[in-house]
């Protein structure tokens, strides 16, 4: 019996010692985790409905050599859809194709390809219209933010890598 209390009593007093051991998960370290789990699984999504435009429109959409695309473009991908709903069975909402827009047009390539090329194109590939040059600047400036992000980003990498050594 003596043994037995001198247990516990040591049992509390590691308890004591590190509280944090022996508590659960905060509530907020939860929500991340969840939240974190969520952005990949849309990330996941976001990137397969991508690649569904690339094979449906290949006229218009390509990894490899991005180019413009024509200014609300997402209205005639709806349009398209309309009309061949029946034949696809797992293609994307409509919020899905938006943000995959956002998430092709947003890409590094993409953005070079709206300062080098002077033409957008439609979903047949044709020239549909010229690019503005206000259209470039952005370009540009989302560009320089970009590099910017990845500079800081390597920096950040660079020092992590420091304090581990």
């Amino acid at each position: 019996m003596v043994k037995l209390m001198s247990t516990i009593q040591d049992k509390d007093f590691f308890s004591q010692k590190n509280p944090e051991a022996s508590k659960p998960q905060s509530q907020e370290n939860k929500t991340n985790l969840h939240n974190i789990k969520a952005h990949r699984q849309r990330l996941k999504s976001i990137r397969k409905a991508t690649t569904w435009l690339c094979k449906t429109f290949p006229d218009s959409f390509s990894w490899e050599q991005p180019k413009p695309l024509k200014r609300n473009i997402q209205h005639d991908i709806y349009a398209t859809l309309a009309k061949v709903e029946a034949e696809h069975d797992n293609q994307p909402s409509k919020t899905l194709i938006r943000s995959a827009l956002n998430y092709y047009t947003g890409r590094y390539a993409y953005l070079k390809a709206t300062l080098s090329l002077t033409h957008r194109i439609d979903l047949q590939g044709k020239e549909a219209e010229e690019i503005s040059q206000t259209h470039k600047d952005y370009a540009q400036v989302l560009l320089q933010q970009k590099q910017a992000a990845r500079k800081k980003l390597k920096e950040k990498q660079k020092t992590i890598e420091k304090s581990k050594s």
